[in-house]
């Protein structure tokens, strides 16, 4: 064996290339149906859920890179969810945690899928540890029928809303 063949052998790949970040070779991008029926195993089984972290500030506006699709569960379901997940062995498998950790994130202690030759990874978090109530009140529809948390009057929501209106003078002081 040559010595650059050996060396090539040990290269450690880096985090964000690691397929528990970016998918296995030939993963395909996941189509708005595909995640819609993900997201449809909990909403049918009566769990409420909405998406928060990277999803949820794209979708409020914010440049930013997706990484997991992560879902709030209120805590009192986030176990039958788990469950749900893992009965859809079909489409859905228990994976490891996202190789890329963000400082002073617990997420890695969470359980979280990957969906089978598909690049969209799935994190499930309960309610508490996104300090959100997660009810279907403080949810909001998006045009792709996914939920987003919205609670009407809260110093985010007015942020949100005055950078939606161009108003961005005020953001600063929501």
């Amino acid at each position: 064996m040559s010595k650059s063949l050996e060396d090539s052998e040990h290269l450690e790949v880096s985090p964000a290339c690691h397929p528990l970040a970016v998918g296995n070779p030939g993963d395909a991008r996941p189509s708005p149906e595909q995640i819609s029926t993900v997201v449809s195993i909990l909403i049918e089984a009566g769990i409420c859920c909405c998406f928060v972290e990277e999803y949820a500030l794209i979708y409020f506006g914010a440049s930013r890179l997706p990484n997991d699709r992560v879902l709030c569960i209120p805590d009192e379901h986030h176990e039958h969810a788990v469950r749900l997940f893992k009965s859809h062995s079909d489409i859905l498998e228990p994976c490891g945690p996202l190789p890329l950790r963000a400082p002073g994130s617990l997420n890695h202690k969470y359980p979280r899928f990957k969906a089978i030759g598909r690049t969209d990874f799935w994190l499930l978090l309960p309610a508490s540890y996104c300090h959100i109530v997660c009810i279907p009140e403080n949810l909001e529809w998006s045009k792709g029928q996914y939920l987003y948390t919205w609670v009407e009057g809260s110093p985010c929501a007015l942020s949100i809303r005055d950078v939606r209106n161009g108003n961005r003078k005020n953001c600063s002081t929501a």
